[in-house]
């Protein structure tokens, strides 16, 4: 009996040591903030995203606000990002809340420009050509350079960067300089030639007969054809002006769609090597397209100037009235036509 006894004790000990709960298993170790970098460095006017390491988990990126501890030096732009603006040392810093989380330590480094050079350029009278800067080192923090010419009245020079505009306004040779923000200079030999000798008075003379006379006939025709068809099927109504100088260089152009009236651009002073006006309304991804179209092209050379509308024909500069009486049938024909194609609507 007493062994029965001691054997279910046994079995009953064995069972409930059997029942007896695990430990509690502990839970992971919170991780810390951590930046992808302790320290960093940058140009000014470089730009770096600001990234977390892998095992930042515990804290939702969107949740971080950065600060720089001196705006003057770095600076935060879109929220994630840091800017390096001057040279110095800052410390970038996170916080959730008010509450500082991490940070980092940003050394800014400004980098001068060193050297510089430029080559010299021939170009004509009009002609607008690009003045290019090498410098170095490449990646020189400030980029932006200033110019100026010695003579203007010979050529003139526009730029904020490395790349210059010059035009040559009459034939001569200047300096142009480019200075860096540094205060490092290059200067340049710019030598512009003579245009061609045709007479810049019988240039004068065929634009401006083109403004007094044909431009109104012009303008009413244009208005007329426009005001007509307007709100109709047609889908494409321009206007546009463009002039080229000497050397087939655009230096105008005016270009309006849709609009509801033709207006008057006035030439801009000669010498010109060409010019274009021109008027067309469509009905555009309609095929057969009908439309109105009216264009006045002409062209100057040394001793003539070449006249375009449907057909092209040549005048010398003493015949600008001829020019004119010309000129003013084939614009009234164009427009004839450009009726008798839209009948319709007249």
């Amino acid at each position: 009996m007493k062994k029965l006894i001691l054997s279910l004790a046994i079995v009953v000990t064995v069972l409930f040591a059997g029942c007896k709960k695990n430990p509690s298993v502990p839970e992971p170790a919170k991780q810390p903030f951590k930046f992808n970098f302790e320290t960093l460095v940058l140009n000014v006017g470089k730009g770096k995203d600001i990234t977390l390491a892998d095992v930042t988990t515990d804290f939702s990126f969107s949740d971080i606000r950065f600060e720089s501890s001196n705006d003057n030096i770095a600076t935060i732009v879109s929220k994630v990002a840091v800017m390096a603006v001057a040279q110095g040392t800052v410390e970038i810093k996170a916080f959730k809340g008010n509450t500082e989380v991490g940070k980092f330590k940003l050394t800014v480094n400004y980098i001068p420009v060193a050297a510089m050079t430029m080559p010299d350029v021939t170009i004509r009278e009009t002609e607008v050509t690009s003045l290019v800067v090498k410098f170095t080192p490449d990646d020189a923090s400030n980029q932006k350079f200033t110019w100026s010419s010695a003579d203007p009245t010979i050529a003139s020079v526009t730029g904020t960067g490395y790349i210059g505009r010059a035009t040559g306004n009459k034939a001569g040779t200047t300096t142009v300089t480019a200075t860096s923000a540094d205060g490092v200079k290059v200067a340049c030999k710019v030598t512009v030639t003579a245009l061609p000798p045709y007479p810049k008075t019988g240039v004068d003379a065929v634009v401006k007969s083109f403004m007094d006379n044909i431009m109104p006939t012009f303008e009413r025709e244009g208005n007329l054809i426009l005001n007509s068809i307007v709100g109709q099927e047609f889908t494409v109504r321009q206007k546009s002006v463009t002039v080229y100088n000497s050397v087939d260089q655009n230096v105008f152009i005016h270009s309006l769609q849709t609009s509801t009236s033709f207006t008057t651009y006035p030439l801009p002073t000669t010498p010109l090597g060409s010019f274009e006006y021109l008027f067309v309304v469509s009905n555009g991804s309609q095929v057969p397209a009908k439309g109105a179209f009216l264009k006045v092209g002409i062209k100057f050379s040394e001793t003539s100037f070449e006249v375009t509308t449907s057909e092209k024909k040549t005048f010398t500069y003493t015949q600008v009235a001829e020019f004119t009486s010309y000129l003013l049938d084939a614009v009234n024909k164009d427009a004839a036509k450009a009726k008798a194609d839209n009948k319709s609507f007249f």
